[in-house]
């Protein structure tokens, strides 16, 4: 975040040389407010490619072996050209190669979900997917995946139609 804080004055910056590099050219006088004005929107620029760069650029740095399964959209009326161009300030991604297969429970696959968003904590949470029976468990909170493949301390929740996690996983 302090990096943001860093270039988006850097970017103000910028702007406010090149409004003074454009003033010489010219050899006019311009207005008081073209300074700035040129640095906000500068600055504003650079915000908009930060926000709307994350996603991609948080993809491209991954390692290869790493699978997106969800990226939801978000619009918000603070920002009303989200209801246009919508962001993706977060991501849930797995690794699959990553992923074991319990000794008892062929069926089942143990991998890690990987949390990732663009103002806020990086988290990891440990699941299990029953193949089989299309189901998973997150292994949170005292959950534990006991040695005969029960869960102890939660539940199995089955798997959505949109999630892609069985399909990651299992197939």
């Amino acid at each position: 975040m302090f990096i943001d804080l860093v270039a988006t004055i850097a970017a103000g910056f910028l702007g406010a040389g090149v409004a003074l590099i454009l003033g010489n050219i010219l050899g006019s006088r311009w207005p008081r407010w073209a300074l700035p004005a040129m640095m906000a929107a500068a600055m504003f620029g650079y915000v908009l490619y930060s926000e709307y760069s994350w996603y991609d650029r948080t993809v491209a740095s991954l390692p290869e072996s790493i699978v997106v399964l969800e990226a939801p959209e978000t619009r918000s009326p603070l920002r009303p050209w989200t209801y246009i161009w919508p962001l993706r300030p977060r991501m849930i991604a797995v690794d699959p190669e990553a992923a074991m297969t319990h000794a008892d429970k062929p069926g089942y696959r143990m991998a890690q979900l990987y949390f990732l968003a663009r103002h806020g904590h990086r988290a990891a949470v440990a699941v299990v997917v029953d193949c089989e029976t299309r189901r998973r468990a997150e292994l949170v909170d005292g959950v534990e995946l006991a040695d005969d493949g029960s869960i102890v301390g939660g539940e199995w929740r089955a798997i959505a139609d949109e999630d892609r996690i069985g399909e990651v996983l299992c197939d």
